[in-house]
């Protein structure tokens, strides 16, 4: 634990200077968009990048009533807001071991930059305080390789590539109904 210099001395190290942090144990890191969970993580606060082991990441999508949860043996931070995760399943289920899930042996979740062209039409544009225009809300797009859909502990469908924005998760998976008429 720091005492009261030692915090101090934290916040006023130079901005050139590392900062790194290596944590074990039962890490959570919290944040209004998200939350990371890992059992052994690495972080580098200046440039904003880290590796967790045995991580999940839970993010909140604009168009989904549940967080998005993301886990895998290997997921690393490139930048804020994009990561790469290895060996991963994506659910939306609540539970430890849900009974439903994507796998996939890579999962990339890149944080569109606005005016992009994979940026979404349908997300609600923000205003600027200082100028009074519309500020595009940039809407995470998830790529991933080697797909799988999983209910309880059997593969029902394999997707070689599949890539969508976070708020129309369907994205290029293909959608089937079924129903009847009274035609015959």
């Amino acid at each position: 634990s720091l005492d009261q210099e030692g915090i101090q001395a934290v916040l006023e190290q130079g901005s050139d200077a590392p900062l790194q942090i290596y944590l074990e144990g039962n890490i959570i890191i919290r944040s209004p968009q998200q939350e990371l969970r890992a059992s052994r993580a690495f972080y580098d606060l200046r440039d904003d990048r880290a590796i967790l082991l045995d991580g999940e990441l839970k993010l909140n999508a604009p168009n989904l009533n549940k967080p998005l949860r993301l886990r895998g043996e290997q997921i690393r931070q490139i930048s804020r807001g994009s990561c790469i995760a290895e060996n991963a399943w994506v659910s939306t289920s609540s539970f430890g071991k849900p009974g439903y899930r994507a796998q996939a042996s890579k999962i990339e979740v890149e944080q569109a930059q606005a005016g992009d062209i994979r940026q979404t039409s349908g997300v609600q544009a923000e205003v600027d305080e200082e100028t009074g225009l519309p500020v595009e809300a940039a809407d995470p797009w998830i790529t991933s390789h080697h797909n799988s859909l999983w209910i309880e502990d059997y593969p029902l469908f394999y997707f070689p590539y599949v890539t969508a924005p976070l708020s129309e998760p369907t994205g290029t998976v293909p959608r089937a109904a079924d129903g009847k008429d009274h035609l015959f």
